[in-house]
């Protein structure tokens, strides 16, 4: 079944701003302003005027199953065009839910909001549905629920079938009445995304070697231009969504990878553009909607120009990249770009279809998205089938294999869009077969062939059932390289429990990269006006983990550090008899001059903890060879006379311009009452690429670094920066990587692995 996806082109409204507003802005509104989406809802008729929320009555079960590209499907997975009327029942069955899941405090504050908001006379639809997506938003910020990408998407989609951008103008003017309400309300408001948009996206794309795909529109001379200039290399012959409109196929390559665009026509008008860009090397995938993040001509002249809505193209009009929504500026919009598009490659591609270009949209490594993380991370690949019983040799791994590069992701309830518009619609379920769009397209010429049956069977099970445990994930600063900056000290919450979540486990860092120095005295502290170094680290505060990410040179632009920062939430760890008797502590190395050349700390008794490291502060290794022929290291060590300790050793000969100076390394020691971890890889080392886990394994481990060594304090030729990176490989396996891996620079690393619930 060969279906994997391109462009995620539906238009989406970003619910944030870069700025509180004042109250005289409320006409306005300032260019850079996006609405925050909240809870609470604006009805129709006699319902209307009830504020107890709680007595509503709505749907009995949510009336959208999933969103893509501006299509919206039914609870039954079929393509509707929802009415206002319908859009207005959806929203309150969404706000019923989300009051009902809010604490008391919120609980009064939402129905003072519809007390206040029956003082609006005179509500048109569009009126009542932006409101109501205003509040569905807010209540998502608050309440946090567990699908929250999904419920923001499916929020956006229902609105943007109202508010759309033409041209200059917008098909739906806003009531001054209700962006006043809003900003009365404090309905606009941050959303604080952990990742980026805008501009520091496409440059997060760029130091990640994702290609950046040219600006839409007509080629330029001497500037680069998708392939054919103003013309597809074909159309679509295979339509999941967005049955009724041409979809082209337009390409862009560079030596690092491939852009696919999926503009779709409404006569000369673009109405639909996705594009997605990937590494070939690593996976890396990128995604851009054609929705106003920052307007520009031709889009400015309308109020509505000034929220993040979907925006036409008319034939002819060049448009820049840096006007799309990239990144985390697509969260809460019509679509999840990684839900439909995941698995071996993240275009969904049909053979003999204008999108089969063959290899060149293959990647070496299992593809990684860079989007907000409270989507879908491309969970996979998959080891389901390979434990089904077949009645003959006839199965899906035939083509869907590593040899391939065409293997499923991990299916679940977390991706309604793949499994429905993908892979029912790939085996031609619920599909009419006589309809002129073809249907049915995998696997090859044996749609119905019940020798294909049982592993059919097993992802449409699998497609129903809750997904294998994933941690909380932050990318701060690039997974494995950051672009050269000026200043940078920031911080961030790792994750927030709600609910069964809590408490939230044991935090580590999955992928990491340096440079890590220090060049001021110990005795001022780090992260001071004058500190003149690096560092990053996981920590807690007020009861929350955080991170935090510095780099100061006092003078010329440098790489900061970075990584994945993980969470692991103890009820989902395998062993754990009970996550309320779970708990971390910790733990910390500390060299203020760098002469102590090796150095201790005891942390716990050996076996019952699991212990990552987590701190990297100033010269924590500089050297990949020193004077006794060892690499400088900082690593937890396990099972030393019984215990397991924090250990750093370094040397006092060092390349120039590098110098001794202060270090200090952390680490968290996690442990449950009665709790042994189960270890699946145990501080395994590479000092280039190992495997952790086999794959036969893998979909029941999570993995964290628990060491670094060598040069990680050096910033390479070009840019380059030391880095590990826990990630799957090409057969289904978990894997560490280092780089560079050898020479004076080179550098090392550790990293454990325990087993999921």
């Amino acid at each position: 079944m060969r279906a994997q996806a391109v462009a995620c082109g539906d238009g989406r409204f970003r619910h944030q701003v870069r700025r509180p507003l004042s109250r005289r802005k409320v006409g306005a509104m300032g260019k850079n302003v996006s609405i925050a989406l909240a809870v609470l809802a604006v009805m129709i008729g006699s319902v209307q005027a009830q504020t107890d929320i709680g007595a509503w009555k709505v749907a009995p079960a949510d009336p959208i199953l999933t969103v893509g590209h501006g299509a919206i499907f039914d609870s039954q997975g079929k393509e509707i065009n929802p009415s206002p009327e319908f859009i207005i029942q959806a929203q309150q069955f969404y706000l019923k839910r989300l009051f009902e899941q809010a604490g008391s405090k919120l609980q009064i504050e939402l129905t003072s909001k519809q007390q206040r908001l029956q003082d609006l006379k005179g509500l048109t639809p569009p009126d009542q549905i932006l409101v109501n997506s205003a509040l569905i938003a807010w209540l998502i910020e608050s309440v946090k629920p567990a699908d929250a990408a999904h419920l923001a998407s499916k929020s956006g989609a229902l609105r943007n079938r109202i508010f759309r951008i033409t041209g200059k103008q917008s098909a739906t003017v806003i009531s001054k009445d209700v962006l006043r309400f809003l900003d009365e309300e404090r309905l606009i408001s941050y959303i604080s995304p952990t990742t980026n948009g805008g501009q520091p996206y496409i440059d997060e794309c760029r130091a990640n070697r994702v290609p950046i795909p040219p600006d839409w529109g007509p080629a330029r001379a001497s500037l680069p231009t998708w392939d054919y200039g103003s013309r597809p290399i074909g159309t679509l012959r295979t339509k999941f969504i967005i049955r009724d409109q041409i979809a082209e196929v337009f390409k862009f390559e560079n030596s690092d990878g491939i852009c696919l665009a999926l503009p779709r026509r409404v006569g000369d008008t673009i109405t639909a553009l996705g594009i997605i860009c990937m590494n070939r090397e690593s996976g890396k995938t990128c995604f851009w909607d054609n929705i106003n993040v920052t307007p520009a001509p031709p889009f400015t002249d309308d109020i509505n120009s000034q929220f993040r809505f979907p925006f036409d193209i008319p034939r002819g009009v060049r448009v820049p990249l840096s006007i799309f929504a990239g990144g985390a500026d697509l969260f809460g919009g019509n679509g999840v770009c990684s839900d439909c598009h995941a698995g071996n490659n993240p275009f969904i591609v049909h053979p003999t279809d204008a999108m089969d270009v063959g290899e060149q949209l293959l990647s070496n490594n299992w593809p990684e998205p860079l989007v907000d993380p409270r989507w879908p991370q491309n969970p996979g690949p998959t080891t389901l089938l390979e434990g089904v019983p077949r009645i003959s040799a006839n199965t899906c791994l035939n083509c869907h294999n590593s040899g391939r590069k065409l293997r499923f992701p991990e299916v679940s309830n977390q991706l309604p869009g793949y499994c429905t518009t993908v892979l029912r619609d790939a085996l031609g379920i619920g599909l009419d077969p006589t309809a002129p769009i073809p249907a049915a397209t995998m696997p090859w010429g044996d749609v119905g062939n019940p020798n294909y049956q049982s592993d059919i069977d097993a992802l449409l099970r699998s497609c129903s059932q809750p997904p294998i445990p994933i941690p909380l994930r932050v990318v701060v600063n690039g997974a494995t390289q950051a672009q050269p900056g000026g200043r940078i000290d920031q911080s961030g919450d790792l994750g927030v429990c709600t609910g069964g979540d809590c408490p939230i486990g044991f935090c580590y860092w999955r992928t990491l990269h340096g440079p890590f120095w220090q060049r001021t005295d110990a005795s001022i502290p780090f992260g001071a006006a004058e500190y003149r170094g690096s560092f990053l680290r996981i920590f807690a505060e007020g009861g929350r983990w955080r991170w935090r990410d510095f780099s100061d040179a006092g003078g010329p632009l440098m790489a900061a550090p970075g990584g994945t920062a993980e969470c692991m939430i103890f009820r989902n760890i395998s062993g754990v008899p009970n996550p309320n008797n779970c708990g971390s502590t910790f733990a910390t190395i500390f060299d203020p001059t760098g002469t102590r050349l090796s150095d201790s700390s005891y942390v716990t008794s050996a076996g019952s903890t699991a212990n990552a490291l987590t701190g990297f502060i100033g010269n924590v290794a500089q050297a990949a060879i020193g004077r006794d022929q060892m690499p400088d290291t900082l690593r937890i060590v396990p099972e030393v006379v019984g215990s397991v300790v924090l250990f750093q050793r370094h040397t006092d000969s060092l390349p120039s311009p590098l110098a001794i100076g202060p270090l200090t390394g952390e680490a968290w020691i996690n442990g449950c009452e009665r709790w042994t971890p189960t270890y699946l890889a145990s501080h395994v080392y590479s000092l280039t690429d190992v495997e952790l886990v086999p794959a036969g394994r893998s979909r029941e481990a999570f993995c964290f670094i628990t060491g670094i060594t060598g040069a990680w304090s050096t910033t390479g030729s070009g840019g380059a920066q030391p880095f590990a990176e826990i990630y799957n490989g090409t057969a289904g396996e978990i894997r560490l990587r280092v780089s560079p891996s050898g020479g004076p620079d080179g550098v090392g690393a550790y990293a454990s692995c325990i087993k999921f619930r």
